[in-house]
């Protein structure tokens, strides 16, 4: 839009474009996070190790992405072009799981209770949230250790953090 045009919008119009812009982009966000978690898990078994650095590496564009955000302030262009190349990207290496047979990407990537349930609860808190879940529980062959101890030094305990699954973050 350009700038006339804010000028003769309607206010409210406008609100709602834009939480339903933020929700979008949050969901893509978390969506992300939530793929590079479940594709490292499939890729490692595999003994994938390029594909296991590939998703390293899409995670760590990820979450930088989260960190630049400051709810709830949108997104930039270019914040949402890394996250939707990133999201292009973990789809392709889904479809090269067997999971593709059973289920479709945006099924498989949703967290317990939907999304609509996950963004009540967490609202603006769900940038830095996805941040943080991306640093904790990002569980690779040489990392497992050292997210353990920072989830002890953080207050989880072993049974919660033992008990916590991909799609509950």
């Amino acid at each position: 839009m350009d700038q006339d045009t804010d000028e003769k919008a309607d206010p409210q119009m406008l609100g709602w474009t834009r939480k339903r812009r933020f929700r979008e982009q949050t969901i893509l966000l978390h969506q992300n996070a939530l793929a590079c978690t479940y594709l490292k898990g499939v890729f490692d078994t595999d003994g994938n190790a390029y594909a296991v650095a590939d998703i390293v590496r899409l995670e760590y564009e990820n979450r930088e992405i989260a960190r630049s955000v400051v709810p709830p302030q949108l997104a930039s262009p270019e914040a949402v072009e890394g996250l939707l190349e990133i999201n292009k990207t973990l789809r392709r290496l889904y479809d090269q799981t067997p999971a593709q047979f059973v289920s479709s990407f945006d099924r498989d990537f949703v967290p317990v209770g939907g999304w609509d349930a996950y963004l009540e609860r967490y609202g603006g808190r769900a940038w830095e949230r996805c941040a943080l879940r991306c640093t904790l529980y990002s569980v690779t062959k040489f990392s497992t250790f050292a997210s353990y101890s920072k989830c002890f030094a953080s207050g989880h305990s072993a049974r919660r953090l033992g008990s916590l699954s991909s799609a509950s973050l």
